[in-house]
């Protein structure tokens, strides 16, 4: 018998044994390495479905207010979109509203008791509890076990704002911004504003201020409040309650324009009542007829002069307590900067002060650029 012939026998029959020994873990890796593309792929196909279903709801709320119709918009796109051959099935449970924020290392805190409810999160499971019950493995003999479990939440928010304008239309502020401060009594008294006046250069400063406020993705909503102090009709001219609500809360900028064209060529007289312009856009911001729930609430407060009516921080202190961030501005030499600071403080917002008319668009530039924000 050739010696070669011979040599090759056992060899043979030890890879054979090898083999037989080896298969069955190769066969488990096989396994195991499908199952976990398999898991991978549908941890991929369930986060697009939630984030899709997120980014819908926080539309969808943003939009009506509605809890009831984000939810069923969320769940609705959830069911667009297939997990693992199946479409994602949400239950109301599965839905979940708050407050979102970005957190220090930019990732999302979700606040379920946070007030107005500004974010969706949703949280897609494939687990004993879902509706489509647990992940199926392809394999899976390998352990013995035919399904996972499966979760992935994800979070959508939103910023909307109504925001209100609280103007002062007091006397001082349709006489010249180019002289110095005048006397007590309204020398354009049963007159109109002049072109140079501190209320033409606020005209300009609030146009600029709409603009900004239209040109950003977010609906933001603005309303128009102006304040003197209230002048008995029978004895004088131009005649108006210590403030009035000259635009309720609305998106539209032609609407806003025509407010602010209308009070330049109106005759208003009277001293300043703060408080009463506070209060009077507190109430439209909070109970409007457009005014939004689930909006945040900001006022922006504006004056030349020193409160001589009304209580001006008791209305602050009020709109405060109610949610409303409050920020203030004050316009040239004769406005009482401290005490419109204090209102800010109290307000939670911020005080600016301009010096003349070019500052005040820029003070009303920046607000809007603040309050005019939008996460999704």
């Amino acid at each position: 018998m050739n010696k070669n012939n011979r040599s090759k026998r056992p060899r043979r029959g030890a890879v054979i044994v090898l083999i037989a020994l080896l298969l069955p873990a190769f066969l488990l890796i096989v396994g195991f390495s499908i199952d976990l593309a398999h898991i991978q792929l549908s941890r991929t196909e369930m986060r697009l479905a939630v984030d899709a279903a997120a980014r819908a709801g926080a539309e969808e709320l943003s939009r009506t207010q509605s809890l009831d119709s984000a939810r069923n918009v969320a769940k609705d796109v959830a069911a667009m979109n297939p997990v693992a051959g199946n479409m994602l099935s949400l239950q109301n449970s599965d839905v979940d509203f708050g407050r979102g924020s970005v957190n220090q290392n930019g990732g999302w805190a979700f606040d379920a008791s946070g007030a107005p409810k500004n974010a969706v999160r949703i949280t897609g499971a494939r687990n004993s509890a879902a509706l489509d019950g647990k992940l199926n493995l392809l394999l899976g003999w390998y352990s013995n076990q035919s399904g996972v479990d499966l979760s992935v939440p994800a979070i959508a928010a939103f910023q909307i704002n109504d925001i209100g304008l609280v103007l002062d239309r007091s006397t001082s502020m349709k006489q010249s911004i180019t002289l110095d401060p005048g006397p007590s009594y309204d020398d354009r008294f049963c007159q109109p504003p002049l072109a140079d006046s501190g209320w033409t250069a606020l005209d300009s400063a609030v146009a600029v201020f709409i603009n900004e406020i239209a040109a950003t993705p977010a609906e933001e909503r603005v309303s128009i409040v102006t304040f003197s102090s209230a002048i008995d009709p029978n004895v004088n001219c131009g005649a108006l309650p210590a403030a009035t609500l000259d635009q309720t809360v609305c998106n539209s900028i032609a609407a806003l324009e025509s407010t602010m064209q209308n009070l330049a060529t109106t005759v208003w007289n009277g001293n300043t009542n703060i408080a009463a312009g506070i209060q009077t856009s507190h109430d439209d911001l909070l109970n409007g007829p457009s005014a939004r729930s689930l909006a945040d609430k900001f006022m922006l407060v504006m004056t030349d002069g020193m409160a001589n009516e009304g209580d001006t921080l008791a209305a602050a202190l009020d709109a405060a307590d109610a949610g409303i961030k409050i920020s203030t501005v004050t316009f040239g030499p004769g406005a009482n900067q401290t005490a419109m600071q204090e209102v800010a403080l109290i307000g939670g917002g911020v005080h600016y002060h301009a010096n003349d008319a070019a500052e005040l668009v820029e003070v009303f530039r920046k607000f809007a650029a603040q309050t005019a924000l939008i996460i999704k």
